[in-house]
C-alpha cells in the first residue's frame, strides 16, 4: 500500500484517483501519522482481489488488452517446458 501525505495528495489527487480505480489503496498521513485510507469500494470479489494485490500475490494490469487478444493463436510449447516448470513449482509448493 502506498503512503502519501495530505499535502502530496492535494497536489496529485487526479493521479492517485487513477491508481485507486486500478485497485490500489493509499494510506493518507498527516505529520507522519495515518489519518485515512483510500481505495476502491469493498465489494466482496473486489476486496479479495485488493487483498491479493496488497500482499503481492497478484498485480493489476495498467493497460487495456489489445482488441485481438482473445483471438490470437496460442504460443507453441512442443517440448512441454512451460508445463513441466509449472508442475515442478506445484510440487515444490511455490
Amino acid at each position: 500500500m502506498k503512503t502519501i501525505s495530505v499535502s502530496e495528495l492535494k497536489t496529485h489527487l487526479s493521479e492517485q484517483l487513477r491508481a485507486i480505480k486500478r485497485g490500489s489503496r493509499v494510506l493518507i498521513t498527516e505529520r507522519g501519522k495515518p489519518v485515512a485510507e483510500l481505495g476502491p469500494p469493498a465489494s466482496a470479489p473486489d476486496r479479495r482481489l485488493a487483498d491479493l494485490q496488497a500482499t503481492g500475490v497478484v498485480a493489476i494490469g495498467k493497460h487495456e488488452l489489445a482488441a485481438d487478444f482473445w483471438v490470437r493463436s496460442r504460443p507453441q510449447d512442443a517440448r512441454g517446458l512451460v508445463r513441466e516448470a509449472l508442475l515442478q513449482e506445484r510440487r515444490e509448493g511455490r
